[in-house]
């Protein structure tokens, strides 16, 4: 059973601490130390990544990746979510 999270751009999002992480080649690797998954993040989402470190808002993120990278906001809005 799957939970369904409806957010908007004013909703605040942060990493979990039960996810460490570290750079590797310029992009980041997340390890999740409940289920011992890892995941490899590109350049958006190493970015992305970095913000989380503290809270912050869905906007916020979406202004990062805009500034950061030639998206158009409204792509930039799906692609988060």
């Amino acid at each position: 059973t799957g939970m369904t999270f409806i957010w908007s751009p004013r909703s605040t999002v942060s990493a979990s601490p039960n996810v460490v992480s570290c750079e590797l080649d310029g992009d980041s690797v997340l390890l999740n130390l409940d289920t011992s998954r890892y995941f490899r993040l590109n350049s958006v989402g190493s970015l992305l990544w970095s913000k989380l470190e503290a809270p912050c808002t869905v906007s916020e993120l979406q202004d990062a990746v805009v500034e950061g990278f030639d998206v158009e906001p409204d792509r930039c809005a799906r692609d988060i979510e």
